[in-house]
């Protein structure tokens, strides 16, 4: 069984997953300039998938414990381009 903190995080990270899920929609759909300036609708709709499967697996439980097991290419990629 799962504890309390376990759960929190999860849901936690599943509500941060959505929130980033939207706004890649939005930026899709409304296509802001300044969101084109620096990734292209390629890239947004690669992260949208990533995160697609990563809320996928946050919901059936199946998130590697250890972070070594974790890809973190899309953390990387925002954080070493995106202003």
């Amino acid at each position: 069984m799962q504890d309390a903190t376990t759960m929190n995080s999860r849901e936690t990270a599943k509500q941060k997953i959505e929130a980033a899920l939207r706004a890649i929609d939005c930026a899709l759909t409304d296509r802001p300039q300044a969101i084109f300036e620096i990734t292209t609708e390629y890239q947004l709709i690669r992260f949208k998938a990533v995160l697609l499967k990563a809320l996928h697996l946050i919901s059936r439980g199946e998130i590697p414990e250890l972070i070594s097991h974790r890809k973190l290419g899309m953390a990387r990629v925002i954080t070493d381009q995106w202003p």
